[in-house]
């Protein structure tokens, strides 16, 4: 049965005189996958060619999702396909941006799968480029997993940073704005010494109203 002439679809898979192996159809919001004969040992050694069957399966499992990723997430989202657009065995993709790399390329047919590798660390935008020609655009954030809520108490805060260290210390009900100003501009005892000036400006009038000598 000659797949190679049927409308819509896209093969993954060729004979050797160019009828379709297996053919990818879109139905609905799937795929349909069309194999012309089993995938079976009995028939055919597909099963047993690692070289070939692993990258089929990569292909049939990518082909679930339709539309381009919006975002990767960085050490999770390791995969991205392409079409090829050009018929050479020797295309060479790479990554730039705030990391320049060649990734990890397996050809699938009319399509390429690109293996990041985990090599991307930093978050932003990236480009995969194809002899300086712009094919995608990737966003890589960082993966959404709490931080690490461990804290050094007092004494390991003034081990690791010594004097330098402005530690504030007993503020859980203090209030932060006073402790923060005390400790930037030391205790001020104004207030007081006014009280005390004028509490002793009181006594002497006092005295020199009273006291007869």
């Amino acid at each position: 049965f000659n797949k190679q002439n049927a409308r819509g679809g896209e093969y993954l898979l060729r004979y050797r005189d160019g009828q379709n192996y297996i053919t990818k159809y879109k139905r609905g919001k799937g795929n349909l996958f069309v194999c012309a004969s089993p995938i079976d040992k009995k028939y055919n050694d597909l099963v047993v060619n690692a070289e070939v069957f692993v990258p089929l399966v990569y292909k049939v499992a990518f082909a679930a999702n339709q539309n381009d990723q919006l975002a990767y997430s960085i050490g999770k989202d390791n995969f991205t396909e392409v079409k090829n657009t050009s018929t050479s065995n020797e295309i060479i993709y790479k990554i730039k941006g705030a990391q320049e790399f060649i990734p990890g390329q397996t050809n699938l047919g009319n399509s390429t799968l690109i293996n990041f590798n985990n090599m991307i660390t930093e978050a932003g935008y990236y480009d995969l480029v194809l002899n300086d020609e712009l094919i995608k655009g990737l966003a890589f954030n960082y993966d959404r997993i709490e931080s690490n809520l461990d804290y050094l108490n007092i004494e390991s805060l003034k081990q690791q940073f010594g004097q330098s260290a402005n530690i504030l210390e007993n503020t859980l009900n203090a209030d932060l704005s006073n402790v923060i100003k005390e400790k930037d501009q030391g205790i001020t005892y104004w207030r007081l010494c006014l009280l005390l000036a004028l509490l002793f400006l009181a006594i002497e009038t006092l005295l020199l109203r009273f006291w007869k000598i």
